[in-house]
């Protein structure tokens, strides 16, 4: 119901959301009522050609937005967690000269590196 509601809010009509979410226009309407009745907050104000906000539905809509970005990133990392990680790995090594006290890996100057 949620993807239905920013439809319309980001469209600016009914008519607009039911094309975007490829709908009927009775089924998006009953959606939008049984929400409305489900809130009990009134959440547009129809007009002839205009559909806008009510006061209830700016807080939903910023809701709205932020549950469904989260449920989205959700999917997308559950979806991920079934795919093999593949690219490349580069390794970065570097060369220290041993000290001039070095007598093999068991030495004090060794000691100090090794820990």
């Amino acid at each position: 119901m949620l993807r239905y509601f920013l439809a319309i809010v980001e469209e600016g009509s009914i008519t607009g959301a039911t094309e975007y979410l490829s709908i009927s226009q009775p089924s998006l309407s009953r959606q939008i009522k049984d929400l409305e009745e489900h809130l009990g907050h009134k959440l547009f104000d129809r007009g002839s050609r205009t559909i806008t906000l009510t006061p209830a539905g700016e807080p939903l809509r910023d809701r709205a937005r932020e549950i469904l970005l989260m449920a989205d990133r959700t999917e997308a990392e559950l979806t991920s967690m079934d795919k093999p990680i593949n690219g490349d790995v580069y390794i970065g090594a570097g060369e220290q000269k041993p000290c001039a006290s070095w007598q093999g890996p068991q030495s004090a100057c060794c000691s100090n590196i090794l820990r």
